[in-house]
């Protein structure tokens, strides 16, 4: 009987792909693509799908959204096959594909491209007009206690955060945020960068007065100073980064991977000596990052994954992708990793039960 399966997954997985995503990028034995054939092209021009070998076969990986597969399921994604069997059959000729339905992105609208040019212009004045904030201004009285005594930071790692200008602070009363942002970035850039809706009497982002800057300045996350209300996003946002946040340590040597910028102060906090990388998201990010990382800084020859642990999650993608971190940073920047999970929770879980011991 004829072996369809073995025979379709004899073909080039990347000649496929080639035909319909685009020329790939070659680098460390395996080729990338910024497009997947289940979630579409990359909002930037980054790298968010990978081929690699596997033995007498290859498989894909997209970094965005976890699809992965043989040249089998590439088909069936990219030609609406529901069957297998089918996908390779046509592969091999014997049936003629129905058209392709990728989900391409067409370029950044005009208006869209000025929108992120205003908003970088909005990250960076509001990064110029916090520098040089004290902990201790009682206008941020609550979103600072709330990192330290609820978070469990101490006052030194928060302080510092504030000097690196990796961290800033709007007044906790939401009226006097308004009128802060109002007062230093102005409405109108506020209104043409996405910050202020059109409509809202005070800006999303004024009750949210912990202000964390990603590296570039393109991006900026804005955090309640609580506990998340059932629904409520704790944190929101902007701009598109290209960089994890990034604590430069006195060990070259050794880095840590955590997701969020609290798990990297929680990191400092709990005495880490080496350089930090915190993503902006466990799906936020892409290889290229950790290769731009690593050229950057060619000391570097360990890494500690420490991801998230939510052992009461059914999936846990915290687990999940530190082991694929593992594999990236093994096989292609060949180095070692280390998974050190916390016993549950994020890395701010577990400095907070150390500290409340």
């Amino acid at each position: 009987m004829r072996d369809y399966f073995a025979e379709a997954k004899s073909l080039d997985l990347v000649e496929f792909l080639t035909a319909y995503l685009g020329k790939p990028k070659e680098a460390a034995g395996s080729a990338r693509f910024a497009c997947c054939p289940s979630c579409g092209e990359s909002s930037s021009k980054s790298v968010k799908l990978e081929v690699k070998n596997a033995g007498n076969t290859q498989h894909y990986n997209c970094y965005r959204c976890g699809a992965h597969g043989s040249i089998v399921d590439a088909a069936m994604q990219i030609w609406g096959v529901n069957e297998p069997l089918e996908a390779a059959k046509m592969l091999l000729g014997e049936n003629t594909p129905q058209a392709v339905s990728i989900p391409r992105r067409t370029a950044a609208p005009a208006d869209d491209r000025r929108n992120q040019e205003a908003l970088t212009t909005a990250i960076k004045q509001l990064r110029q007009v916090t520098a040089g904030q004290n902990l201790h201004d009682h206008r941020w009285r609550n979103a600072a206690k709330y990192l330290i005594e609820e978070r469990c930071l101490p006052e030194s790692v928060v302080q510092e955060a504030m000097d690196r200008m990796l961290l800033a602070f709007m007044p906790d009363n939401t009226s006097e945020a308004a009128q802060f942002l109002s007062d230093h970035l102005g409405q109108d850039l506020l209104m043409a960068s996405g910050l202020w809706k059109a409509g809202k009497k005070i800006p999303g982002i004024a009750f949210r007065p912990i202000v964390a800057f990603l590296p570039g300045l393109t991006s900026a996350e804005f955090r309640i100073a609580r506990k998340p209300r059932d629904g409520e996003n704790k944190g929101m946002r902007y701009g598109v980064s290209g960089y994890p946040w990034f604590w430069r340590g006195n060990n070259p040597k050794g880095t840590m991977i955590v997701e969020g910028f609290i798990d990297m102060l929680s990191g400092v906090a709990m005495h880490y000596q080496g350089h930090i990388l915190a993503l902006p998201g466990v799906n936020n990010w892409h290889p290229d990052m950790l290769e731009a990382f690593q050229k950057k800084n060619p000391e570097v020859t360990v890494y500690h994954i420490t991801t998230d642990n939510d052992s009461d999650s059914e999936l846990n993608p915290g687990r999940t992708w530190a082991f694929k971190l593992k594999e990236i940073i093994e096989k292609n920047l060949r180095k070692k990793a280390e998974i050190t999970l916390p016993e549950s929770g994020d890395l701010n879980d577990a400095l907070r039960r150390r500290m409340k011991k």
